[in-house]
């Protein structure tokens, strides 16, 4: 079961700069791939048709399954507490 409301984490510093830090700089390559693929081809529409080729799509698909937000990591932490 998804979450279907807001929540707000608060993390001291010590904590919050590393997470945020580490998200950014590691997955920097990927978020940067990803924009340039955007930049040139547009972004993908919800049902998935795009006028990139085929390869192209398997570019992007590379580099979308490399990149994660700090969201991600709160959200597998939510999901390991609550035993999923």
């Amino acid at each position: 079961m998804g979450l279907t409301s807001r929540l707000v984490v608060a993390l001291p510093e010590t904590l919050w700069v590393p997470l945020t830090g580490g998200v950014y700089w590691t997955k920097r390559p990927d978020r940067q791939a990803l924009q340039e693929w955007t930049d040139r081809w547009g972004p993908v529409p919800a049902d998935g048709r795009c006028a990139a080729p085929p390869e192209s799509l398997e570019e992007r698909a590379r580099h979308a399954v490399h990149t994660i937000t700090t969201g991600d990591v709160v959200r597998a932490v939510l999901h390991r507490a609550d035993g999923e």
